[in-house]
């Protein structure tokens, strides 16, 4: 699902590590509930980035 909304994004902002939810928060508040085509790159190129290591409650999957 996260490379699928990585293909997408731009239409889909893809949030992968916690510390990004503040750099959306602040874009959809600095711009009327939007986010820039930049902003939703830069997520994009993060969530595909090789040996990707992701939380989901108390697990945790690597992805190669």
């Amino acid at each position: 699902m996260i490379r699928a909304a990585a293909k997408n994004h731009d239409d889909v902002a893809v949030v992968v590590e916690p510390p990004d939810y503040q750099a959306v928060l602040d874009e959809l508040a600095a711009h009327q509930g939007a986010t820039r085509l930049s902003l939703r790159r830069r997520l994009a190129a993060k969530s595909l980035r090789p040996h990707r290591r992701l939380r989901c409650g108390d697990f945790e999957l690597v992805c190669a």
